[in-house]
């Protein structure tokens, strides 16, 4: 499947930062409807930046960036935080926040519930 060029664009940003061994990925603003699979490669990331896209919903991927500390999402369009964050280790951080255009999504995990 031929994809466009915002997928292109990100696919090479993370290419990048897989070979420079990067533990910040910026990929806002590009329009992206989607985020390419191949961004589990990232496994050292700790901050990702998504916001100012068009995402309706987060890979599969995203499970595999286990340094992950912080994911910024402000301003998509997420329908509803993927099932995979409700599964995401606690290390993630506990809270989850995301800001839509549709509305502000809140998930505290189970482990964390009686700090927040």
């Amino acid at each position: 499947m031929a994809r466009d060029k915002a997928y292109q664009k990100a696919e090479q940003r993370i290419e990048k930062a897989r070979q420079e061994g990067a533990i910040e990925l910026n990929l806002s603003e590009m329009k992206l409807t989607e985020i390419p699979e191949v961004i589990a490669s990232l496994t050292g990331l700790q901050t990702l930046f998504l916001s100012d896209n068009q995402l309706t919903e987060l890979p599969e991927a995203i499970a595999f960036l286990t340094q992950l500390q912080s994911l910024n999402l402000n301003n998509n369009q997420l329908r509803e935080l993927h099932a995979l964050l409700k599964e995401k280790d606690p290390s993630f951080g506990g809270l989850v926040r995301v800001q839509n255009k549709r509305r502000e999504f809140l998930w505290v995990h189970p482990q964390f519930v009686d700090e927040y």
